[in-house]
């Protein structure tokens, strides 16, 4: 099963845990109560009765064992599931690890919640319709018709999955609880969008599968677009309000969707030795600077 899931994740609705740093977040916000939503959707349509990011199957190395790290995880776990734990020599857990260099030690196997849009939340658009299923609360207030009032980020069609994850461990590091990938962006509970987003998922809502006609009308605040000629200083524009980040796909950046839509177009100022940075690298600056603003404003 374990195995199965590292090629199937997406049409089985599972995700992999590499290691203690991501079980640990995992177990945290089980007990905490994590802010992502679980829908019945194509994705997890054979798990419709798995509770959100319910643990599936927990496979330790032999070797690591009796780490003290490890140790502790697995008493965490063997509290509520004493039945989901197995012991796998070394030989055979480098196998099932999509993990190459080694050294974790331990993987969880769990229900990944992917979320869509619901047209109850005021989406009209044809393919919020056709969602099966239902979102729990997602947005600010939970009311029908809400309307995005939070900081929130927008990806539109990041590919890389090193990007993706990147940009959400940015987003949550600066408080960011809320982010909302479209078509075209890498699948966020894969391995290697956990892997580099080292835990943010359980701090944030992740909405997958957004159709842009369905979220924009209902943004309630201005839309911000990264733009490298004819957009003002990042420094000089007034970030200290709640603002929708749209980061745009590697090659093509910003659709013309949200370019036509984006409320403020800014620049990040940067020596002419170098065209543009990365879209993981654009999106900390902005973020971090959003949030000294906000914190000097504050002061």
């Amino acid at each position: 099963m374990l195995a199965g899931a590292a090629q199937k994740q997406r049409r089985e609705g599972v995700a992999i845990l590499e290691g203690v740093h991501l079980a640990d977040a995992y177990l945290q916000a089980l007990r905490s109560g994590t802010p992502a939503v679980t829908t019945t959707n194509e994705a997890s349509r054979h798990a419709t009765a798995r509770e959100a990011m319910a643990l599936e199957q927990v496979v330790v190395s032999q070797s690591a064992a009796f780490r003290d790290d490890i140790q502790g995880i697995l008493a965490r776990i063997q509290t509520v599931w004493s039945d989901r734990v197995t012991i796998f020599d070394d030989a055979l857990f480098e196998q099932v690890s999509p993990v190459t260099d080694g050294g974790v030690g331990i993987l969880l196997l769990i229900a990944a919640p992917h979320t869509t849009l619901s047209a109850s939340y005021g989406d009209a658009s044809p393919q919020a319709r056709s969602v099966e299923g239902s979102t729990h609360a997602l947005l600010a207030g939970g009311a029908d018709g809400a309307t995005i009032t939070e900081n929130c980020v927008i990806l539109d069609g990041v590919q890389d999955a090193g990007n993706v994850g990147s940009i959400l461990r940015s987003a949550a590091a600066a408080g960011v609880t809320l982010a909302f990938c479209l078509p075209g962006t890498a699948t966020v509970w894969s391995t290697k969008v956990l892997r580099a987003a080292m835990g943010a998922h359980f701090v944030m809502r992740i909405v997958e599968q957004v159709p842009p006609e369905g979220l924009a009308p209902l943004l309630g605040i201005p839309i911000v677009v990264t733009d490298l000629h004819g957009a003002a200083s990042l420094y000089d524009t007034n970030l200290r309000r709640p603002l929708a980040w749209v980061m745009g796909n590697e090659g093509a950046g910003v659709s013309p969707f949200w370019r036509e839509r984006a409320d403020l177009r800014v620049t990040i100022p940067q020596s002419g030795r170098i065209e543009s940075l990365n879209v993981a690298a654009a999106a900390a600056v902005c973020l971090f600077e959003q949030t000294r603003q906000q914190r000097s404003a504050a002061q």
